[in-house]
């Protein structure tokens, strides 16, 4: 049996961290409101470990499609447990992009920062109720409140990844993800 997994390719998505510490350190150019100043560090070092998870996922997955399962399962479950983490940092980086989108409105910047995360804002509960079944999966599974046709781990897909009767495509994940180094980026270029 020949496992194939169409995960896209983010390896283009640099890490921002470099940049944030060089602006902040070297040039001063972050709000001086603490708490944004705090919020856009911590989205762009979410969104780093998140970009850094879903690679090493998409890695893992690789090794697994070249080894198959007579090469253990390993690989296919360092890849799940990747995603798992990408996802849960994908869910911290919404929060304070949210949070610092309601900054930005409630003080009428007028600068050049650009954020329209929409499409990760419309999709947030749908991430957050995936995000959270999988967290609660083991009470779920000890309450007996797993039904036999239910995964009972997240499963890795061909094209998509789920858990329970949720699911998210690799594509539209990774489009999720680029929308949040777009997003960090802007913070980053425009403070």
């Amino acid at each position: 049996m020949r496992f194939t997994f169409s995960i896209p390719d983010l390896s283009d998505l640099r890490a921002l961290s470099q940049t944030l510490l060089l602006q902040h350190f070297f040039l001063d150019s972050l709000p001086d409101d603490e708490t944004s100043s705090c919020l856009i560090r911590n989205l762009v070092r979410l969104k780093d470990t998140s970009v850094y998870f879903y690679q090493e996922a998409r890695k893992s997955a690789q090794n697994f499609e070249n080894s198959g399962p007579s090469g253990g399962f390993l690989s296919y479950f360092i890849a799940a447990g990747c995603m798992e983490a990408s996802l849960d940092k994908l869910c911290s980086a919404m929060k304070h992009l949210s949070a610092l989108r309601v900054r930005m409105l409630d003080s009428n910047v007028s600068n050049e920062t650009q954020v329209d995360p929409m499409s990760l804002i419309a999709n947030e509960q749908r991430i957050r109720q995936f995000r959270n079944e999988l967290q609660h999966l083991d009470e779920h599974l000890v309450e007996g409140k797993i039904n036999a046709d239910e995964n009972i781990a997240l499963r890795l897909g061909d094209v998509e990844f789920s858990v329970g009767k949720h699911a998210i495509s690799y594509a539209e994940y990774a489009g999720w993800l680029r929308q949040l180094h777009h997003s960090a980026s802007q913070f980053i270029r425009n403070q």
